[in-house]
């Protein structure tokens, strides 16, 4: 089969589009649609992911190496030995506790930009076990195999504790009862990836016509 070459504007015209995409999901998630975060990660994993088969749009538009990708992150500091969860806070309401996305919400962290690769690959989870995860890792693992663009049946058993198991290891006290979190970190991490990547898009690329992220609220299951 013959192969035609796409424009740099036709190029332009599918960045536009997979921002927009990002945007609607991300007003969706803050809303109290969390699955939304797997549209998030299939959207991301186009604009940034490259493979040796499928090059990412960003990469194509001969961007990727030019930007400088924002880390809105909390500090993992020197010698800790608890669980880090850098992108992501803590709230508690009645009965209940949960993560959520940081945004631009909650204390002020520093904000570094950072070359792609060491955004994409920094640890931004260590959990009670020592495993670590990226958000390469966090968004992949929503895009490719929970069902953003493909469902697996084998996930890899860190995640799993990760998503599943509260391997992060905190708890709450509820009436004297020691109680787990009940809500999965992942998505509001990815949530958070998002937001991260739009601010970068938005201040770097103004042919993406990428909405200035922080401006919209956010909706954490009725808490406070």
């Amino acid at each position: 089969m013959t192969k035609v070459q796409i424009d740099q504007d036709e190029l332009l015209d599918r960045l536009r589009e997979q921002v927009q995409s990002i945007q609607s999901s991300a007003r969706a998630f803050d809303e109290g649609a969390e699955w939304e975060a797997k549209r998030l990660a299939v959207s991301i994993r186009v604009l940034v992911h490259d493979t040796k088969r499928s090059h990412s749009l960003l990469r194509q538009l001969q961007l990727k190496d030019r930007l400088r990708f924002y880390e809105i992150a909390a500090p993992d500091p020197p010698g800790n030995l608890l669980s880090y969860h850098g992108l992501v806070g803590v709230r508690f309401g009645a009965g209940d506790a949960c993560y959520y996305a940081r945004l631009d919400n909650g204390p002020p962290y520093p904000t570094k930009q950072s070359p792609f690769e060491d955004w994409w690959g920094r640890c931004v989870f260590r959990d009670a076990h020592g495993s670590q995860f990226t958000r390469k890792d966090l968004v992949l693992a929503l895009a490719n195999k929970e069902g953003g663009a493909h469902v697996d049946q084998e996930l890899d058993a860190e995640y799993v504790r990760l998503s599943r198991e509260n391997s992060l290891g905190w708890c709450f006290s509820e009436r004297g009862e020691p109680r787990d979190w009940s809500n999965d970190p992942v998505p509001h991490s990815v949530r958070h990836v998002a937001h991260e990547l739009l601010t970068t898009l938005h201040e770097q690329v103004p042919q993406a016509e990428a909405d200035r992220p922080h401006g919209w609220g956010w909706r954490i299951d009725g808490l406070p």
